[in-house]
């Protein structure tokens, strides 16, 4: 049920009769701060949030069939690692600690938000991977973008990574304006290299200019 378990924050450990559900609900486990693991592992859908605020995780594995809300692992702070088969807007969200990301199904699209301030992320594998979300990267700590596939790039989608940031493009894509621009302190990103190997449309080029790159 929704908010069945929120706010438990002291139990670090919860047992059920299974670790495989038909249906979690939204914000089930939210705010149980000392939980160290997921009590599910498979569940054919999770209700929004249900893992927010989840600060003692710090490995996740779960499969869901069908539906998954927004925001599951929202501000999960100390979790490492995640392997799941889906990415929905905000999954990860400001999970300042998270280091790898493993996918067990094939992921094309980004959505907004998905890694938005997860500032240890140094690596990720683009390969599959055509859409990107407004903010999808946000303040993350990877240094190599390399864009595969006929896609579009999102609002401040890559904004505020490393200055040594270097950007490979090698198709055809539709990139917005600012997918490199530092919104929220409204200064420009400054990456090291730009490679456009492939087509780029700059999508509503209506100001400035909110790119820059060393070489």
């Amino acid at each position: 049920p929704e908010s069945f378990f929120t706010n438990l924050s002291k139990v670090e450990t919860i047992k059920l009769p299974t670790t495989v559900f038909n249906s979690i609900g939204a914000e089930a486990f939210a705010g149980c701060s000392y939980l160290k693991e997921l009590p599910v592992t498979r569940a054919n859908s999770i209700g929004e949030s249900a893992f927010r605020n989840c600060s003692s995780l710090v490995e996740v594995d779960i499969y869901v069939a069908n539906e998954v809300g927004d925001g599951i692992f929202d501000n999960c702070s100390n979790l490492k690692k995640a392997t799941i088969n889906k990415l929905t807007d905000m999954m990860f969200y400001y999970c300042n600690s998270l280091e790898e990301i493993i996918f067990s199904g094939v992921i094309n699209n980004i959505p907004d938000r998905a890694f938005q301030g997860c500032s240890s992320l140094k690596t990720f594998d683009f390969s599959s991977i055509c859409d990107v979300g407004e903010y999808a990267f946000y303040g993350t700590g990877i240094s190599y973008v390399h864009l595969y596939n006929k896609g579009n790039v999102g609002y401040c989608a890559f904004g505020n990574l490393p200055s040594n940031t270097y950007v490979k493009i090698d198709s055809p894509m539709n990139i917005h304006y600012e997918a490199f621009s530092s919104a929220y302190s409204q200064n420009i990103t400054q990456i090291g290299q730009l490679s456009i190997n492939g087509g780029v449309t700059w999508v509503n080029k209506t100001y400035g200019n909110c790119l820059i790159y060393n070489s």
